[in-house]
């Protein structure tokens, strides 16, 4: 499809782009792993299903990210009965070649691991995100279906299995900050966590501290049968919020499957007890932990979670329910930041341009001077990102000046192109 813009129009979309460098990628799970009884991460560690690992040439943001409502999607700002809980190419129980499914015992804890990618760093990039940078909602089935949907799951399987179609549990609710993780960078709330909570770089993890939703197994899992995981991240911007005041749905899932074997360790919890000042990135939340076993103690075999229940297709944040789980002060808490660097002013002019536009361009990303200022990788990260988060962008003078320079030279080039007019 051949369109035409202006100069202006042209630099203020890849301002409202460039300005998103900080925030620039979604989250989704890196790898799970087993938590021993003093907190330490033991064994080796499960993937998601259909997992692509960043070190596979193949590897990209869209191949492991899963949004809800879908860019494009005929409801609009709704999920649809229709929608399946799973991507694609995570909607079969299958594992891809070097990530192997998790092996834990019935009644075992487990750490899901993702990285912030500045959702908590910059907690206000873009506005209007509930406090805790969102919910994240861990559902678990010994019945999965290929074909299982969103809307079936979410907000209706509870914790004692009741809810729903009752083929699975709600295992915990707890805030996407797990309160300590970050991402290396010069935002206040990063240098604050970076003094607080020290660890060592790694091959891995580098200089960042990933976050966690720490949860424990149910103890009366069959051996030998894969335990289904659905992992939602509830990101939705809320009403009223400038440049969007209905809200903005925004859901992102993983599915992965853990192998249940045989074992009675992790069902003695009796002597557990974190080892305190151990290395971060290879151990549990300390609180989410010591909620965990002493949650397990108290007969509640599905660990703490927290009071928020999920809602069903609204962009508000969670409500109380009287189904949801019993709330813990250390899987539900948000810590917040001591200091906040406000967003720019959102200009409603320029959202519905940067909105229109993307959701409209169908050359490769790579051809326009917008691209090549922002380096984006696929036309499907610049729709997604400019949909989540375009009513931040600075207003029409800001967005001029910023963009002068970071776009001058590609524009040039291109300012005589077939698809493109000053």
């Amino acid at each position: 499809m051949q369109f035409l813009v202006t100069y202006r129009n042209l630099a203020l979309a890849a301002a409202a782009l460039s300005c998103m460098s900080l925030v620039d990628a979604h989250s989704w799970v890196e790898r799970t792993m087993v938590i021993a009884n003093n907190g330490t991460f033991v064994g080796a560690p499960g993937y998601s299903r259909g997992n692509v690992l960043r070190t596979n040439p193949s590897f990209n943001d869209g191949a492991m990210t899963n949004l809800l409502p879908s860019n494009g999607s005929p409801a609009g700002n709704k999920i649809q009965d229709s929608d399946p809980i799973c991507k694609s190419t995570q909607q079969q129980q299958t594992q891809t070649d070097g990530s192997p499914r998790l092996k834990v015992e019935a009644g075992g804890m487990v750490a899901i691991l993702y990285q912030e990618n500045g959702h908590v760093t910059f907690p206000d990039r873009p506005p209007g995100k509930a406090p805790g940078s969102g919910m994240v909602y861990v559902y678990g089935t010994s019945d999965p279906k290929p074909d299982d949907k969103f809307n079936a799951i979410y907000g209706q399987w509870n914790a004692d299995g009741s809810g729903g179609d009752k083929r699975g549990k709600l295992l915990t609710n707890q805030t996407f900050d797990d309160g300590q993780c970050y991402q290396v960078n010069g935002g206040p709330v990063s240098t604050e966590r970076q003094a607080k909570f020290k660890k060592p770089s790694d091959a891995l993890m580098g200089g960042d501290l990933w976050c966690q939703t720490d949860i424990k197994l149910p103890t009366d899992l069959p051996t030998g049968k894969p335990y289904a995981i659905y992992w939602i991240w509830n990101w939705d911007t809320q009403k009223g919020t400038a440049g969007l005041p209905n809200g903005l749905i925004e859901r992102y899932t993983n599915c992965m499957d853990f192998d249940i074997v045989a074992g009675n360790n992790a069902r003695d919890l009796a002597g557990a007890s974190y080892i305190d000042g151990q290395p971060l990135n290879n151990a549990a939340v300390a609180s989410k932990f010591k909620a965990m076993v002493g949650s397990a103690s108290n007969g509640n075999s599905q660990g703490s979670q927290s009071s928020s229940a999920p809602q069903q297709n609204n962009a508000q944040a969670p409500a109380t329910s009287a189904q949801s789980p019993q709330p813990s002060s250390s899987q539900g808490s948000t810590v917040p930041p001591a200091k906040s660097t406000a967003a720019p002013s959102p200009s409603p002019i320029m959202t519905t341009f940067v909105v229109t536009l993307t959701r409209t361009m169908d050359p490769p990303v790579s051809s326009t001077p917008a691209a090549a200022s922002v380096k984006a990788r696929d036309l499907a990260k610049h729709k997604r990102l400019a949909r989540a988060h375009a009513a931040r962008g600075p207003s029409y003078n800001e967005a001029e000046s910023i963009v002068e320079e970071a776009v001058a030279a590609s524009v040039t080039k291109t300012a005589n192109s077939a698809k493109f007019r000053r």
